[in-house]
């Protein structure tokens, strides 16, 4: 029976090492007022990406509440307990909070927008591996900067 009880909390620890969660912390610099709310969207699946209504994990922050103020010209968005993987990421700055990310007629973005790791837009969004942010064995912190 000991042994028993003993393979099943090697089983738990190793499990449980296999799915820690971490934190991604994301300052945004560049945004052109602090109107509206900042949509962040988070996709682990490339098949997924881009899709708004795939998004593993979404995030809407108010920016004209005071506890979103920036800090140093900066907004902090804090998303916890994420599994860790690879995780594109995409946000908007969705000024007039209509919670779509609007183009003109072209297609070119009216609002600002940013990817995981600075990644720039070429003919088209990034690709999912270029937005990708990738969560191991420590929290990550990164920089973005809004595009307009």
């Amino acid at each position: 029976m000991q042994k028993i009880l003993t393979a099943l909390f090697i089983f738990i620890g190793v499990v449980s090492n296999s799915i820690q969660a971490e934190t991604l912390t994301l300052k945004v610099g560049h945004l052109r007022s602090l109107k509206g709310n900042l949509m962040v969207y988070l996709w682990n699946n490339p098949d997924a990406y881009l899709m708004k209504n795939s998004a593993d994990y979404r995030v809407i922050l108010d920016l004209e509440k005071s506890e979103n103020a920036p800090i140093d010209g900066m907004i902090k968005v804090t998303i916890d307990d994420l599994p860790q993987g690879a995780y594109a990421m995409m946000l908007y700055h969705d000024e007039n909070r209509s919670y779509d990310f609007e183009r003109n007629f072209v297609g070119i973005p009216m609002e600002g927008f940013a990817f995981g790791n600075n990644a720039q837009p070429k003919l088209g969004a990034p690709k999912f591996q270029e937005a990708a942010i990738n969560l191991g064995q420590a929290d990550v912190v990164q920089q973005v900067n809004v595009l307009y």
